[in-house]
């Protein structure tokens, strides 16, 4: 107790308390330069009384000097962010580029050519189009195994409706599963790799050879 009321003794003789009124649109004024300037109280006093004149100027440079660092940063981070964007942009031109020439090949494969004239008339290396057609085949194959497994699925969801072994809320829960299936026929790539190795192992030994307006015979495209 002692040791704190000595040294609020302390504070009391070196400094005092000052206090007036201001109209509350000069207060309004007084706060906005605070906030601006970073000044306290104290050297708005001292710059408005003349007093310590030069210390106030040096807290100003200081800012003065913070803020011109800060503009610094910001600038270089809109450059950085132009950077971005430029690269983003870049990199999505390419991206479609190579899109439009994956979807030529696979309407190439769909017509039966091989994989050389392909090359040829897309003007890209063979190494390319060997990985196309090796998707192409992958894709095909597998939306035939899921297509399969859609047929399947209908069909015990309809036996078991008529002989009442499933309940109501599974047979909602089979048609829940039925769409999400027809749903990932349109877009097999989103499959998860677990299902796409399930559906091949279970299907792929029984189906019907593809169609011919629909074929990927590596042996015709390679001519191995």
């Amino acid at each position: 107790g002692n040791m704190a009321k000595a040294a609020k003794d302390g504070r009391e003789g070196r400094t005092k308390v000052v206090a007036f009124r201001v109209s509350r649109e000069l207060y309004e004024e007084i706060e906005e330069i605070r906030a601006r300037a970073g000044l306290s109280l104290a050297d708005l006093v001292k710059l408005g009384a003349g007093i310590a004149q030069e210390e106030v100027k040096g807290k100003l440079a200081q800012l003065s000097g913070l803020r011109a660092k800060l503009t610094g940063v910001i600038d270089s981070i809109h450059r950085e962010e132009e950077k971005l964007n430029g690269f983003i942009s870049q990199e999505r031109k390419r991206r479609l580029e190579a899109l439009d020439v994956e979807i030529a090949a696979y309407k190439l494969f769909d017509r039966g050519w091989r994989i050389e004239t392909v090359s040829h008339e897309l003007k890209i290396p063979e190494t390319r189009i060997r990985r196309y057609f090796k998707e192409a085949v992958e894709r095909d194959l597998l939306k035939r195994c899921l297509k399969k497994h859609i047929d399947r699925l209908v069909e015990e969801r309809l036996w078991g409706g008529v002989f009442g072994r499933l309940s109501k809320e599974e047979l909602e829960a089979d048609q829940k599963h039925i769409h999400e299936c027809w749903r990932l026929l349109a877009a097999p790539e989103q499959m998860r790799q677990e299902d796409k190795e399930f559906l091949i192992t279970k299907y792929s030994r029984i189906l019907e050879p593809a169609p011919r307006s629909n074929r990927f015979s590596m042996k015709e495209m390679t001519g191995t």
